[in-house]
């Protein structure tokens, strides 16, 4: 059964090697998932709803030394460490940073640093778990599709859960049209674009109550070119493949992933267990 990330210290270390190998095989290619500049966002979490008890910590990896800086300019947080070589720093996000509510805010998390790093993000509470890799800008594009599940889970958790994607700019001036696949928590209904603009860091979400896959989002040219956006999707708390309905869904998970752009999609894969 599919699920999200459950992460232990000990399997953190083991995929902090993973992830840093996967950069310095792809150092050579047109992009990489190592680099000097990140943008991503505190997604949202189901317990984010029932006082506030869940947790972000970004970990920032690198195959050499270097310093790195993790800022929120939305709630002046900023908090630089020394990065050693092939060790895991963790840089703890304060809750203020939470994507809790449907729209715009200024909380994009910029992650800098003074050589290439690898870096992903952790979000939890107890077992309910989720993590992605992060892709640092240069690697960024201009259109996104969300991808989702059906949005269940068990009784007593549903009426705070919710299917969600939001999208960072990287530079000022960023007009971004979202096409959502479902009718939002704000009301606004399936199928129908709307254009928002974005400074710098900051970041729009959109919520709902069922499942968004398929919502398209996408940087759009308003005379000075597009500019590339960060995408993220996933749930606040669901269980995939536990049933067809919210009483037959006995435990479930946070969902929490950066998409990768459309132009960065292929036609052959190879997938493993």
């Amino acid at each position: 059964m599919l699920s999200s990330v459950r992460i232990t210290l000990r399997k953190i270390a083991c995929l902090s090697g993973l992830l840093l190998f996967c950069g310095l095989l792809l150092q050579g290619q047109d992009f990489s998932n190592k680099g000097k500049e990140f943008w991503l966002g505190y997604g949202n979490h189901q317990e984010m709803y029932n006082t506030n008890r869940q947790g972000m910590t970004v970990y920032i990896t690198s195959d050499v030394n270097t310093s790195a800086t993790v800022s929120i300019a939305g709630i002046n947080f900023n908090s630089t460490v020394q990065v050693t070589a092939f060790q895991i720093t963790a840089v703890d996000i304060p809750n203020s940073a939470i994507l809790n509510s449907e729209g715009k805010s200024n909380l994009g998390i910029h992650v800098t640093a003074e050589k290439p790093v690898v870096v992903y993000a952790h979000i939890f509470y107890a077992s309910v778990s989720g993590a992605t890799l992060c892709l640092p800008v240069a690697t960024l594009g201009r259109e996104y599709y969300s991808v989702n599940f059906t949005q269940l889970a068990q009784p007593g958790v549903s009426a705070t859960s919710y299917s969600y994607f939001f999208v960072t700019a990287t530079e000022d001036n960023t007009s971004v049209e979202i096409t959502p696949a479902a009718s939002t928590q704000m009301g606004r209904p399936a199928g129908v674009p709307f254009t928002t603009v974005l400074n710098k860091g900051e970041v729009y979400q959109v919520l709902a109550a069922t499942d968004l896959t398929g919502s398209v989002i996408k940087s759009v040219n308003t005379g000075a070119g597009c500019k590339r956006i960060a995408v993220f999707c996933g749930s606040g708390r669901l269980g995939i493949g536990c049933g067809n309905s919210n009483a037959a869904v006995t435990s479930s998970d946070n969902l929490f992933q950066q998409m990768y752009p459309l132009s960065t999609w292929g036609r052959k894969y190879i997938t493993t267990p």
